[in-house]
C-alpha cells in the first residue's frame, strides 16, 4: 500500500481519537455544569476531529524533582514487610527531592514546534499509579516488586497523542495493611501524605510553567488541568478534584491534622500560594473510591455542594471490584490490640511531622467513614457535576493481566468492546477520556445524550453529539 504523508496543520495535529467512537454522554442534570470552563474561551487547541496517528512522534523529558532538598519536616515512611521483604524497623526518609519525581511526556518538537507550544500551549493530564500506597509500587515501573506500573507511562503516552502534555507522578508510600478489612493508622497516615503530595505536584506544574522560556520543549495551558489515575492513584485524583477545603478532610482524617499539618505545605517547588483547585477542569478516576464522612450518609451531595468547582468526571469502575466498590463502602479503622505485643494499627509515633503520638478516634465498633465509587457519584451528584460513567459487570479491581485468544472474544475486562487484552483496553480508556475531556474543553457535554456505559462501547468520536450505539442507555445495569 501506498504511504500517504500528510501536512500537519497547526491545529488539526491533536486530539487525535485511536478507535473513532460515537456514542456517549449526556451528563446527567446538572445545575452547575463546568461554570468556570463556560467563562473561558475554548483555547487554540480545542479542535475537533477524527485523526488517528497511533505513531506520533513522543518526546519526554528526564525524571525530575517536585520536591525540594532535606524541607523542614518533611517525612516519608517506610515500614518493614511492606513489600514482603523484611527491613529494619521503621524508617524516615526527609530528601523530598530524592523521593517526589515526575517525567512529562508530550509531543515532540518535530511535528510540534517550540513556536507551536509558545502560541498554543497544551492542555495538561497529570497522572498517578496504582499500587495500593505500598512501596512495593511506582510511577516508573523500575521498581523489582512492581508488576502494575509499567502500564502508566503507556497511559502518558497515549494521552501525548491525543494532544495532551502528560506527567507521570511519584508520591510518597508507605502502608500496613491489617489482617481484616479493617484500615490502618498507617494507611490513613500515608492517604494523607499522597494528598500533599499531589497538591505539590499541581502547585509545581504551575510554577514551572509561570516560569517558563520560550526555548522549552514544550509549554503548558494552565487554565486547562486534567488529573487521573488508577486505584490509589485514582483516589489522589478525586481528592484533588473534589475535597480542596482543609475544613472537609477534617472530617475524614480525624483528628490528624495537629500532627501532620496542613495539606498544603512548603515541600514542594510550587509553593503554597498558587491556587491550583479552579484551574481542574475534569477527573478520571480507574477503579477508584473517594471517602465521605458518615454524617453525610443520606445526602452525600451535601458534603461538596459549597465547592467553587465541579471538574467533569470519567470513571471506569468494575461491578465485583472487592477494593474499591463500584457503589459503597463502610470503612472501619482497626481497634486497639488487647496486647502490647500484638501488631499495632491503632496508633503511631513515626514520621508524624509535628511529632507526639496519633490514635484513632471513635468506636472500635463501629464503622467510622464511608467510601463511595462512581455507581453512587452518578446518582446522587447529577446537579454538581457532569459524569461519563462506564462499568463492566465482569471485573474486579482492575484489568485481567491475561490476554484471551481461544475462544475469540473472551477477554472479560473489556467494557462491552470486543477488545480481548489490557493493552487495547488501556487505549480505548484514554480515547474515551480523551474525548470526553475535548467535549468538555468545547463546552457541548452538557448537550451529549447517553453518560453511563454498562458493558456497552461508546462509538461517540471528536466533538459529534450523536448517540451511534443503541444499546446503550443511561438505564442499563448488570444482570
Amino acid at each position: 500500500m501506498k504511504q500517504i504523508h500528510f501536512h500537519w496543520p497547526l491545529f488539526l495535529l491533536f486530539w487525535l481519537l485511536l478507535y473513532s467512537s460515537t456514542a456517549t454522554a449526556q451528563p446527567l442534570q446538572q445545575k452547575n455544569l463546568q461554570a468556570a470552563s463556560q467563562m473561558l474561551t475554548p483555547p487554540c487547541f480545542a479542535v475537533c476531529n477524527n485523526l488517528v496517528n497511533q505513531s506520533l512522534p513522543i518526546d519526554t523529558t528526564a525524571i525530575l524533582s517536585y520536591g525540594k532538598t532535606n524541607p523542614a519536616n518533611y517525612h516519608d515512611p517506610e515500614y518493614p514487610d511492606d513489600c514482603g521483604v523484611d527491613k529494619n524497623d521503621t524508617i524516615c526518609l526527609t530528601n523530598a527531592a530524592a523521593e517526589l519525581r515526575y517525567q512529562a511526556y508530550f509531543p515532540a518538537n518535530s511535528v510540534y514546534s517550540k513556536a507551536q507550544y509558545n502560541s498554543c500551549p497544551l492542555p495538561v493530564m497529570i497522572l498517578f499509579h496504582p499500587g495500593g500506597f505500598s512501596d512495593c509500587s511506582g510511577a516508573f515501573g523500575n521498581n523489582a516488586y512492581d508488576t502494575v506500573n509499567a502500564q502508566m507511562p503507556k497511559y502518558c503516552m497515549d494521552f501525548a497523542r491525543r494532544g495532551f502534555v502528560a506527567i507521570n507522578v511519584e508520591y510518597r508510600r508507605g502502608q500496613v495493611p491489617t489482617p481484616d478489612s479493617t484500615y490502618s493508622v498507617q494507611q490513613m497516615l500515608i492517604y494523607y501524605m499522597a494528598f500533599q503530595d499531589g497538591r505539590g505536584m499541581l502547585r509545581t506544574a504551575i510554577h514551572n510553567q509561570r516560569n517558563a522560556t520560550s526555548n522549552d520543549k514544550f509549554q503548558i495551558d494552565t487554565n486547562w488541568i486534567f488529573v487521573g489515575g488508577a486505584s490509589a492513584g485514582a483516589a489522589i485524583s478525586m481528592h484533588l478534584g473534589y475535597y480542596p477545603t482543609q475544613a472537609m478532610n477534617d472530617q475524614i482524617f480525624l483528628g490528624l491534622r495537629p500532627y501532620m499539618g496542613t495539606l498544603n505545605q512548603d515541600y514542594y517547588v510550587g509553593d503554597t500560594t498558587i491556587n491550583y483547585f479552579d484551574r481542574i477542569k475534569g477527573v478520571m478516576c480507574l477503579w477508584g473510591n473517594g471517602f465521605l464522612p458518615l454524617a453525610y450518609n443520606d445526602n452525600p451531595e451535601d458534603f461538596f455542594e459549597n465547592n467553587s468547582n465541579f471538574p467533569a468526571l470519567i470513571a471506569f469502575q468494575g461491578k465485583l471490584d472487592k477494593t474499591a466498590k463500584y457503589r459503597k463502602n463502610d470503612v472501619f479503622f482497626a481497634p486497639e490490640p488487647e496486647d502490647p505485643e500484638d501488631p499495632n494499627y491503632y496508633s503511631i509515633s513515626n514520621c508524624l511531622r509535628n511529632g507526639g503520638t496519633y490514635s484513632f478516634p471513635g468506636d472500635p465498633d463501629k464503622k467510622d467513614l464511608l467510601s463511595i465509587g462512581p455507581d453512587l457519584i452518578y446518582q446522587y451528584f447529577g446537579n454538581l457535576l457532569t459524569m461519563e460513567y462506564y462499568l463492566d459487570c465482569d471485573m474486579g479491581h482492575g484489568l485481567d493481566e491475561d490476554p484471551c485468544t481461544s475462544p475469540p472474544h473472551c477477554y472479560k475486562t473489556n467494557f462491552g468492546t470486543v477488545l480481548n487484552n489490557k493493552f487495547d483496553v488501556r487505549r480505548y480508556i484514554v480515547q474515551r477520556s480523551a474525548t470526553y475531556f475535548q467535549a468538555i474543553i468545547n463546552n457541548i457535554a452538557n448537550t451529549l445524550n447517553d453518560s453511563k456505559f454498562v458493558d456497552c462501547e461508546n462509538y461517540r468520536s471528536g466533538c459529534s453529539t450523536t448517540d451511534n450505539n443503541a444499546g446503550c442507555s443511561n438505564n442499563n445495569s448488570c444482570q
